[in-house]
């Protein structure tokens, strides 16, 4: 029998791609994150993780009610020569990038099939222990199963493309690299914005509710009292509204509406001399 070899070919979109994935790795690696921050949303993650991969297959479980549930069973027995070279094949040097390592991975998982159930849970935590053990792990700060649950049906299609262009992986993996950058950009975004709003915070004395209020404002563009109060719990209401209104004051803001229904959004042009400011801050710390 000849030994395993993934078939797929390095297409313009992987390679654009990877190229993205590679500058959302140098970002985390070289940004000054807080380490509450990266607890915060590493755990958030897990959660969203733990929640998506259970309701890619089907649980009804609400994202409140989502938790990890370990038990032990018994399981079918598995091809065990399928298994054992595809696991030889990962300890071996292959000279591919990690990402394409993960997503060939999670795929053989999934078409050997050899657990009686969780075949694709465990696939996709194999495709996320690929990633780690290559240095790939994020800081832990993404969940690909958040991005297959959005379209379960596309996720699936790629997958099955697969077996329907003769084992042939590279649509596969033009999709897997596709949601991993795209997973990855989104947090680029965010803790662009947590450092931005740490040098607001620091250049304008911003007090702690405050600068989250900012991070929500430079993630989403907008923030309401109600998103404050989830924010930060326990706070007083008129508290929460008078930290806003300073923010208005200070011109990072702008209020929209009135009574309940009043948002604030992300002044589009902040005094220019504090924008050079925040601007020449935030690359330093970049």
């Amino acid at each position: 029998m000849l030994p395993f070899a993934p078939r797929f070919t390095i297409t313009n979109t992987i390679t654009a791609d990877l190229t993205t994935i590679e500058r959302a790795r140098g970002f985390l690696d070289a940004a000054t994150l807080s380490q509450q921050w990266i607890e915060r949303m590493s755990q958030r993650a897990l959660l969203l993780e733990a929640h998506h991969t259970t309701h890619i297959e089907g649980t009804e479980l609400t994202l409140d009610q989502a938790e990890q549930l370990w038990a032990g069973e018994t399981v079918a027995g598995a091809r065990r020569d399928d298994v054992r070279e595809r696991v030889e094949w990962l300890r071996a040097e292959t000279g591919i990038h990690p990402a394409l390592v993960a997503g060939i991975a999670q795929f053989q998982l999934v078409h050997i099939h050899p657990f009686v159930d969780g075949n694709g849970r465990t696939s996709r935590l194999l495709s996320t222990l690929c990633l780690c053990r290559a240095g790939y792990d994020f800081k832990r700060l993404f969940t690909l199963s958040e991005y297959y649950d959005r379209d379960r049906s596309q996720f699936y299609t790629a997958l099955q493309g697969v077996r329907e262009q003769d084992m042939d992986m590279t649509g596969w993996l033009e999709y897997l690299v596709d949601a991993l950058a795209g997973q990855l950009e989104e947090v680029k975004q965010r803790g662009t914005a947590v450092i931005r709003a740490e040098v607001m915070a620091n250049t304008l004395h911003l007090n702690t509710r405050q600068k989250l209020a900012m991070e929500r404002l430079l993630e989403t563009g907008m923030v309401r009292v109600e998103d404050m109060e989830t924010i930060c719990p326990g706070v007083h209401l008129r508290t929460l509204q008078r930290d806003l209104q300073e923010l208005v004051a200070k011109g990072l803001a702008t209020k929209d509406g009135s009574a309940r229904a009043t948002r604030y959004l992300l002044a589009e042009a902040p005094d220019g001399r504090l924008a050079a400011s925040i601007v020449a801050a935030s690359r330093q710390v970049l």
